[in-house]
């Protein structure tokens, strides 16, 4: 158990640091990480931590960096870091080929449900790490991007749950924006941002980043409050009444979740899936990112 979770243990403790807010779904999904423990395997070995960091040229690896995160466990975990990281970062073949590569290097065969394991407690260590920084939002994290990490690490790691439960998540339609009164005010935010003329490259990015939040904004005016309401009425089920909001629920579902036994995990996946989705699709200009964390499934 040392190895296989000793990622997420050294990340826990980062995480209970930092935490500032109820989290049920992290509160969770720690919970089932020790519940459901793979069988198979189970090798210690020093591993990256952070796969995928590497640079190649012409087949051949040329630097192997960034080991802040190498750690003893389970070699699938680095797998799993690879499966995660192909989706925006192209690493030379596709994941199943680099498996099957793998498994005959190795003279061994990797476990699906073990790799699902691996790839939803690798996801795991990133929730936890973003969840204390936005939840108190400092100058330096008011970045687009890190609630777009937030979003696509998520979706991941309820995706990879779900694969080791045997369940699959559907994703939600995209949400159309709004148009005549209701989009007015976005429309003209996105008209002033786009009359700031950038000086440097990073104002250039700012700008992007800027015109991506308001059209985010204006689905959220679309369905953000339907969502929420939804939210309330799914949290019902599962505590018996309808907490006042949505700060109430995520504490409520806190406690639920520090008492709860196995018996509840597939009702609570629902749940979370649920969400993350209808975020997912409230997110319109980050979509196509956010695709690429909605998990394919693996064929060996």
């Amino acid at each position: 158990e040392g190895a296989q979770l000793a990622f997420v243990d050294a990340n826990e403790r980062l995480y209970r640091r930092t935490k500032k807010a109820p989290e049920p779904l992290v509160e969770w999904a720690l919970r089932w990480a020790r519940r459901r423990l793979p069988t198979a395997g189970n090798r210690a070995r020093f591993i990256h931590g952070d796969t995928g960091q590497f640079l190649f040229v012409d087949g051949r690896i040329t630097c192997v960096y960034d080991f802040e995160a190498a750690h003893i466990g389970d070699p699938l975990s680095d797998l799993a870091g690879l499966r995660t990281r192909a989706g925006t970062e192209p690493l030379g073949a596709d994941i199943e080929h680099m498996i099957r590569h793998y498994q005959r290097v190795a003279g061994t065969t990797v476990d699906p449900s073990a790799l699902s394991f691996y790839t939803a407690t690798y996801m795991l260590t990133a929730v936890m790490a973003l969840s204390g920084p936005l939840t108190e939002l400092r100058p330096a994290d008011q970045q687009a991007e890190y609630l777009t990490w937030d979003l696509m690490v998520r979706r991941a790691m309820l995706w990879a749950i779900a694969e080791v439960e045997g369940v699959k998540i559907e994703p939600a339609p995209p949400v159309t924006l709004p148009t005549g009164y209701p989009a007015r005010i976005t429309t003209v935010l996105e008209g002033t941002v786009r009359r700031m003329v950038p000086a440097t490259p990073v104002d250039e990015a700012n700008q992007s980043a800027a015109l991506a939040l308001a059209r985010w904004a204006a689905a959220m005016v679309a369905v953000g409050a339907a969502n929420v309401e939804r939210d309330l009425d799914q949290a019902a089920v599962l505590l018996g009444h309808r907490p006042a909001d949505q700060a109430a629920a995520d504490a409520e579902l806190e406690r639920f979740v520090l008492a709860a036994g196995p018996e509840h995990d597939l009702a609570l996946l629902e749940y979370f899936a649920a969400q993350t989705e209808a975020r997912v699709a409230e997110a319109v200009p980050m979509r196509q990112r956010l695709e690429q964390y909605a998990l394919a499934k693996v064929v060996l």
